[in-house]
């Protein structure tokens, strides 16, 4: 599912391609999807592989629920957002946590695509190959660049759905995560 993105874009073309991939994003009400995370971490051998489900609906309310190998979630609805271990059993309330309301500004930027039109935290570089839309964030400072050297976020062309998403650490570490509708 990669793709090179040294292929030269024009100015126009890469605008374009920001500007459509925006616009379809921005009319996403419901998303509703499995999902399969491969994390494969610098230090360890062998892939960590997660499977669960997420929910979005439009403007801020997100649910992202690992049913493998461990159940666990974590739900943003407006400025709540909480954590569930196991069963439901233990739900603990996490609004308050920094970091937690950045990865929240994250998932919601990645999911509506607003992330792609944030120049004053990310270097966005964005090509096509006809068949998929290949959206490459490179985070310009702070928290964000300390953590991860790139998010590159993959889309069909001619629907602009999220296939994909990849995210690669400073560390060196990489999470893939696929989509499933």
């Amino acid at each position: 599912m990669l793709m090179s993105l040294t292929g030269a874009v024009t100015a126009v073309a890469q605008d374009s391609l920001v500007g459509d991939l925006a616009e379809a994003c921005s009319r996403l009400e419901i998303v509703e999807c499995g999902f399969i995370q491969t994390r494969h971490v610098s230090l360890v051998d062998g892939d960590i592989v997660s499977r669960g489900n997420m929910v979005y609906r439009k403007p801020d309310m997100l649910r992202w629920e690992y049913t493998s190998p461990e159940p666990f979630a974590f739900e943003i609805n407006g400025q709540d957002i909480s954590i569930t271990y196991g069963d439901g059993g233990n739900v603990t309330d996490v609004s308050g946590n920094r970091m937690y309301r950045e990865m929240v500004r994250l998932l919601l930027g990645a999911v509506s695509g607003e992330l792609v039109t944030d120049e004053r935290m990310f270097s966005v570089k964005v090509c096509s190959d006809g068949r998929t839309v290949t959206a490459r964030l490179t985070p310009k400072k702070g928290e964000l660049k300390r953590l991860w050297t790139c998010m590159t976020m993959h889309f069909e062309a001619d629907t602009y759905k999220a296939l994909g998403i990849d995210l690669t650490e400073a560390g060196g570490s990489e999470t893939h995560i696929e989509f499933k509708y």
